[in-house]
């Protein structure tokens, strides 16, 4: 059963999704990522029955909501991503339309009502198939003071279909019955389900939620969306991030190739002219404010090992956005010119509020550096399957030069530290935050000198080593916060690009050790955005989809089949 508190009801495809919001059900629209400005309500949906609001409970599973009352029920689904039909028995349905700034509706023909809701910017046709439909409305200068639309059963039962448009109403036929819609609902989702990464058999539950969270997370290509891309969430974050779209591409690369191909294109198909990457992307807006750190190399070269879906076309394709993303990093954000590219914010790392960042920035942390070395090698192999010899032996050289050059700049004594650039003088960076584990994910390529004291740190249990995975920030440490974000929870990300790591290092024990804590806090908690170290307990948002696809790799990979 779906927690509609925490998982919206949604499909693949579609910018709508139902939610509970303050104990009322509510219809949304994930257009723009209209949750950041609180302004996603399209209406609130109650039951009625002879003429008075009934309290309902809700029964949710992947293709079909149904709200269930002592004198009947009302059952919701997705004919298709951008048709949404509701069904009732016995008891009618109503639906109170947002009515801020200019929203306004009326109805458009004897059976069709057309709302217009402004702050999420969407126009929506209600038809009524069946049943006795009316809307009371108000109007206040140049919007509705109330728009409230009541659809009561007609011999036993209604039908509503809810169709979007964006200028002008073109009708759409309706080919099936609800029931119909819902069994072709079912079928596609367990069919999508099917062909996702095994698991475990104790995980089997906790995978058919990871599967309803990829499926449910999905949009279709609309504005600045150009492919069929999986948003991190439909709750509040409606975006795209330009490293959280890795985990998504990974997950699904052997099931479904070209969907895993157009994730990890989806921030690319946006890169600028100085070969930057945006910050996040959502059909409305493509933000620059930030960038996020080039894990883009190391998700290449996985996703190369699935040759649908990293066709020599598509590999010859990316070779040189991927050079671009790379350089960027040298020429762009290097502001004292000494070859170690800088974070100009936390959210440049993805650590939003690490503590590396706790004394100001821009900061040179070791594990940009680490992605970088990855990267190079993947445009090495990238250029000597184009043919291009030179091109391979310059990234192999440059790569292993940086390698020998991070090691020196910020190892000391046995851990890794950060600078931060004051004025143009270097100041030493103290943390022992998780980030700065992260050069883990050089497996082998590091000494043993360097790889060894940062494992024997990992293993210390109560430290960054938790019940329920690594925590962000060590239990002890005087920064750390129980829902401190980058400040102590546990989140997948840093777990998985770890494991990948110890796993090279022949760390199998500890990487499965770590593998089966975290699965546990999922299995327990769900797919939230992160997990209180402490308790395992959800925190943020509670359906985030790269803590699906992360799941369900670390799952298949590292709790049972990691040699």
């Amino acid at each position: 059963m779906l927690d509609l508190g925490s998982v919206p009801f949604s499909t693949f495809g579609s910018y709508f999704a139902f939610s509970l919001r303050d104990g009322a059900l509510m219809l949304r629209s994930v257009h723009g990522n209209a949750r950041y400005a609180e302004n996603d309500a399209l209406c609130r949906i109650e039951m009625l029955q002879d003429g008075q609001i009934v309290p309902f409970r809700l029964a949710g599973v992947p293709h079909r909501l149904r709200l269930i009352a002592e004198g009947g029920t009302v059952e919701i689904c997705f004919s298709a991503a951008d048709q949404i039909r509701i069904h009732g028995e016995k008891v009618g349905v109503r639906l109170t339309w947002t009515t801020d700034y200019f929203s306004h509706g009326w109805q458009h023909t004897p059976n069709r009502w057309q709302f217009d809701v402004f702050a999420p910017q969407i126009k929506v046709m209600v038809t009524a198939l069946t049943g006795d439909c009316a809307l009371a409305s108000s109007w206040n200068e140049r919007r509705a003071d109330q728009l409230v639309f009541d659809c009561t059963p007609n011999a036993g039962e209604f039908d509503l279909v809810i169709d979007p448009f964006d200028s002008v109403w073109s009708a759409r036929p309706v080919s099936d019955s609800f029931t119909g819609c819902a069994a072709q609902a079912h079928s596609a989702f367990d069919c999508w389900t099917h062909s996702l990464p095994a698991v475990p058999p104790e995980y089997a539950p906790t995978r058919e939620l990871a599967a309803y969270v990829l499926w449910s997370c999905a949009v279709n290509p609309h504005g600045k969306i150009t492919r069929q891309t999986l948003l991190m969430s439909k709750s509040w974050m409606a975006s795209v991030w330009s490293w959280d779209h890795c985990f998504n591409a990974l997950a699904l690369a052997n099931a479904y190739p070209d969907l895993a191909w157009d994730q990890f294109m989806t921030v690319f198909d946006h890169q600028d002219t100085f070969g930057a990457l945006p910050d996040c992307v959502n059909d409305h807006h493509v933000t620059w404010s930030f960038v996020k750190p080039p894990i883009h190399g190391w998700t290449l070269r996985q996703l190369m090992q699935s040759p649908a879906c990293v066709t020599p076309e598509r590999l010859a394709h990316i070779y040189a956005p991927l050079a671009r993303w790379t350089r960027f990093w040298f020429e762009h954000r290097d502001a004292n010119g000494n070859g170690f590219p800088e974070y100009h914010h936390g959210n440049d790392s993805g650590w939003d509020n690490g503590t590396v960042f706790h004394g100001g920035v821009p900061v040179e942390s070791p594990d940009v550096c680490a992605f970088l070395v990855l990267q190079l090698e993947t445009l090495a192999e990238l250029a000597a399957r184009l043919g291009d010899a030179d091109a391979t032996n310059r990234w192999r050289q440059q790569s292993a030069d940086l390698l020998t050059r991070m090691i020196a700049h910020f190892w000391h004594d046995d851990h890794f530290g950060a600078w931060r650039l004051d004025y143009g003088q270097m100041q030493r960076v103290e943390s022992p935050s998780l980030m700065l584990y992260l050069p883990l994910i050089l497996g082998s390529r590091l000494p043993s000198s360097v790889s060894r004291p940062l494992i024997e740190r990992l293993r210390r249990e109560g430290e960054l080593l938790t019940p329920h995975g690594l925590a962000s920030e060590p239990l002890d440490s005087l920064l750390y916060r129980d829902d401190g974000y980058w400040r102590g929870a546990v989140w997948g990300a840093p777990i998985l690009l770890i494991l990948d790591g110890l796993r090279d290092l022949g760390e199998t024990e500890l990487a499965r050790t770590i593998a089966r804590r975290f699965c546990a806090a999922v299995a327990r908690s769900g797919m939230a955005e992160n997990f209180d170290a402490k308790t395992g307990m959800p925190l943020r948002d509670k359906a985030y989809s790269w803590t699906a696809s992360i799941f369900l790799l670390i799952a298949r990979d590292f709790v049972s089949n990691i040699d």
